[in-house]
């Protein structure tokens, strides 16, 4: 089952909102952004750009216990075998990626290491699998491996914890998730 044909007039119409929200959350509008989004969540779509970007309005909220409700959610859709979702392996690298962001801010810090360990895991099946390049495995292992650094350096100097919270807001990694 795909998205698009099982659910099509929901799916039509969270995508219409999905747009709109889009549109307010890059003109920096979040607040109402997140309405349209929160719309078209509601309907329960299996359209991850959508989880992700309520994520992304959530983080900026500081909705963080929702926001970590939707990356469970976005997850579940994934592993739902009824759902044939293209571009899995990246719309999981970013679920993922931000379930560690969403520990981090909440100042979680041994699952947000965790979640890390699942990506470097992720990331070495998919190579394994001829999923990604060596090339491409490098890459992302060298970028999350450098966010893992610095959760490790807020567990061991948590005075400089609001420094890295700066830090990764302004290098968030945002994988090709594109439609």
């Amino acid at each position: 089952m795909s998205g698009e044909n099982y659910y099509e007039p929901a799916y039509e119409e969270a995508k219409d909102l999905y747009q709109k929200g889009e549109v307010l959350f890059r003109q920096d509008k979040i607040h109402e952004a997140d309405t349209y989004l929160q719309k078209a969540v509601d309907m329960r779509v299996p359209y991850l750009q959508l989880y992700l970007l309520k994520i992304e309005c959530d983080l900026r909220l500081k909705n963080l216990k929702q926001a970590l409700g939707y990356c469970n959610q976005a997850i579940e859709i994934l592993d739902d075998p009824k759902c044939h979702i293209r571009d899995s392996l990246a719309y999981r690298l970013d679920l993922l990626h931000s379930k560690s962001k969403i520990y981090h801010e909440m100042q979680i810090f041994d699952k947000a290491l965790k979640e890390m360990d699942k990506i470097e895991s992720v990331l070495k099946k998919a190579f394994e699998e001829h999923k990604i390049s060596y090339d491409e495995y490098k890459e992302l292992s060298n970028k999350f491996s450098q966010e893992t650094k610095i959760i490790k350096l807020a567990v061991s100097e948590p005075k400089v914890n609001f420094c890295i919270n700066v830090i990764l807001k302004k290098t968030s990694i945002q994988l090709v998730t594109k439609q």
